[in-house]
Formats: C-alpha cells, sequence, structure tokens
C-alpha cells in the first residue's frame, strides 16, 4: 500500500506527543505547544509546534521565519 503524503501527515500527527519529544529534545510542552530553541531541539523558545487542533503538526520558527 503506497502511502500519500496526506496519510503520512496524519499519521505523524496521531503520534506528535511521542515524537516531538525525540525530534526536538531541548523541548517542553506549553499548553498545546511544544517549545524549543530551533529545529536541531536546542533549548529555547522561538520555535513552536502545535500538538493538538486544527493545526497539529504545524510549526514556525518565530526568529527564522522558517515554518
Amino acid at each position: 500500500m503506497l502511502l500519500t503524503v496526506s496519510d503520512l501527515s496524519a499519521q505523524l500527527v496521531g503520534r506528535i506527543e511521542e515524537l516531538a519529544p525525540m525530534l526536538l529534545p531541548g523541548g517542553r510542552r506549553h499548553g498545546n505547544e511544544w517549545l524549543c530553541g530551533d529545529l536541531s531541539g536546542a533549548p529555547g523558545d522561538s520555535l513552536k509546534l502545535t500538538m493538538t487542533g486544527g493545526h497539529a503538526g504545524q510549526w514556525r520558527d518565530w526568529a527564522t521565519d522558517d515554518h
């Protein structure tokens, strides 16, 4: 069975609680977001990953405007 991008995205969002700390280890949960310093997972709070709701899985680094 071939997965579409939408299928893969849905599966990843379904495991976001497990994956966020593994992929962004210097981060922490704050409300419905995972906060860290950058995509390498450094400590900080400029990168925000939405964990729940209609925007779950979407992220933005407010220091670099990457998303």
